[in-house]
């Protein structure tokens, strides 16, 4: 039974020591105890590896690495956590967030054949663990077809806040995780829309997730090559729709949300013929991008 499998939790860090004690106790006091703990630290400059280093002799952790030098995406991180997961299913527990006591028992009974992926909807917390914001609860599902999930909640925006809040079938994933390790910023996005392309999605009806608001991860980059970094991610995600026979008009509303980013700024948009002519593997973004806003 689904309620019985493994849990491989993988825990990707970054410079989030303040976080981590608290992200690993909440993991460690899981009701839901048939669980292994995969520590991994992308070169930390802060205390995170003495943290690690705590714990990585507990009885629930199989896996503690740190690497010498920045990977420089998250998602990679990802890859390297779920090709080590030996169970069934896959929690990518973000260092910074925390969850409750109930949050891997609750899910694990949402699983049966055709839903590959389950979600908490996230509660916002404050950096002392304060909740700020309850969640948007998705009243109107429980069980969801995963192409209306991907329509109504992941074109041109995201509504899982954050990976977090959810747990998915491994099995499902392995062959995107080359796909994956490319995206620096919307791999979660990609892996989401990878899984619900075929399959349905669960949706929990409380939250038991925990997303924390702080500094760091509201201070975010907005130069130049950063908005076309995560264009050219958009693209990706683009043709992937078009190769599962979504509609032309579907997928417009994922170009048209990040190039409007791009061209809220005059000295941006200066830049974008130069750009594609330093950077010529993005050139094929402009040809289809153009195609696309011309098609019905």
């Amino acid at each position: 039974m689904e309620n019985r499998a493994l849990i491989s939790v993988i825990v990707p860090n970054y410079n989030h020591s303040q976080f981590l004690k608290d992200r690993i106790e909440s993991i460690l006091n899981q009701t839901y105890q048939n669980i292994e703990i995969i520590l991994l630290d992308d070169c930390s400059n802060d205390d995170s590896h003495k943290i690690l280093k705590e714990y990585s002799s507990h009885e629930k952790v199989s896996h503690m690495l740190i690497n010498p030098v920045n990977s420089g995406s998250p998602f990679k991180q990802w890859v390297k956590g779920i090709k080590l997961a030996k169970g069934e299913f896959v929690w990518i527990a973000e260092s910074d967030d925390s969850a409750s006591s109930f949050f891997i028992e609750r899910l694990i009974t949402k699983f049966h054949q055709g839903v590959d992926m389950v979600f908490s909807p996230a509660s916002l917390i404050n950096r002392k663990g304060e909740v700020i914001k309850k969640p948007r609860f998705f009243e109107q599902y429980t069980e969801v077809e995963g192409k209306i999930f991907i329509h109504d909640h992941l074109i041109g925006k995201n509504d899982i806040v954050t990976g977090s809040s959810v747990i998915f079938r491994k099995e499902v994933v392995l062959d995107q995780l080359e796909m994956l390790s490319n995206f620096r910023y919307s791999g979660d996005l990609y892996l989401w829309i990878s899984i619900l392309s075929r399959s349905n999605v669960n949706i929990l009806s409380s939250s038991e997730i925990f997303y924390r608001i702080h500094d760091h991860n509201q201070t975010a980059k907005n130069d130049f090559s950063t908005q076309m970094t995560k264009i050219n991610e958009a693209y990706k995600i683009i043709e992937f729709l078009l190769k599962r026979d979504y509609k032309y008009n579907q997928v417009k509303a994922v170009a048209i949300f990040k190039i409007r980013k791009l061209f809220r700024s005059k000295h941006n948009y200066l830049k974008i013929p130069r750009y594609f002519v330093e950077n010529r593997s993005l050139y094929k973004w402009k040809l289809g991008f153009s195609s696309l806003m011309k098609r019905d």
